[in-house]
């Protein structure tokens, strides 16, 4: 997935999108060139004074709403059965995952962590909540957790992000899982096309926010079907005589 063009200044965690940069940069030279008039006009010390605290007053007009987010975005990508022997990153040779490789390679892998469980809705519902399937009640498939039972949106709703996932939920009830839940068709088993997101949702979705709401950090859950396997019927796995 290609991200829109945005740029990170460092240490701050904040994205500009490229018309702020076009406006930050006009500002500068805006101020430089009035700085430069004054000086040759031989404007009193107090004029230069005036002219440069205006200018700074507008520039940090545009600047207030990028230095307004601290808080970091996140985007959690959350696969389908994979297993830690099916990436290249954990020693497979066979399956190509070059961009999952570059990820543990530039970031950090976890080499001794483990799902809580084997089956999608109990490991996915242990997840979101923190809790083991046994204390949240989600211990089978299509098992539902407990009654008030809280999970991430709840606790980084609080914290004033805006929690989404885009594609498969498989976890219940949804009140306990109170997502922003785009690209539906995107979650969906059948037909093997709607597993990849043919209507680009997800960066949709980024691009979007990041033009409406610059101010509101995210956190974003991509979770695709695959790899699971197509759910195809047994006849069209049986070779023929």
């Amino acid at each position: 997935m290609k991200l829109p063009d945005f740029f990170i200044i460092p240490y701050q965690h904040v994205w500009i999108c490229p018309g702020i940069k076009i406006a930050i940069a006009i500002l500068t030279v805006l101020w430089l060139f009035i700085l430069f008039l004054t000086s040759m006009t031989k404007a009193n010390h107090t004029i230069r004074l005036v002219t440069t605290g205006i200018t700074l007053l507008i520039f940090s007009a545009f600047l207030y709403p990028l230095h307004a987010q601290r808080k970091p975005n996140m985007i959690i990508f959350l696969a389908d059965d994979l297993n830690q022997q099916d990436i290249g990153a954990y020693g497979n040779r066979e399956v190509k995952t070059p961009n999952m490789d570059q990820l543990a390679k530039e970031g950090m892998r976890f080499n001794n962590a483990y799902a809580a469980s084997s089956m999608c809705t109990p490991s996915r519902s242990a997840m979101f909540t923190g809790l083991y399937p046994f204390r949240n009640g989600a211990q089978m498939n299509h098992f539902t957790v407990h009654a008030g039972i809280k999970s991430l949106p709840h606790y980084l709703q609080q914290q004033g992000y805006r929690v989404v996932i885009s594609g498969k939920i498989h976890m219940a009830p949804l009140e306990n899982f109170p997502f922003e839940h785009i690209g539906k068709e995107f979650g969906q088993y059948s037909p093997v096309e709607n597993r990849l997101d043919r209507k680009k949702e997800t960066v949709r979705a980024i691009e979007t926010h990041f033009n409406q709401h610059p101010e509101q950090p995210i956190c974003l859950v991509v979770a695709p079907g695959y790899p699971m396997y197509p759910g195809f019927l047994t006849e069209t796995l049986i070779p023929p005589n």
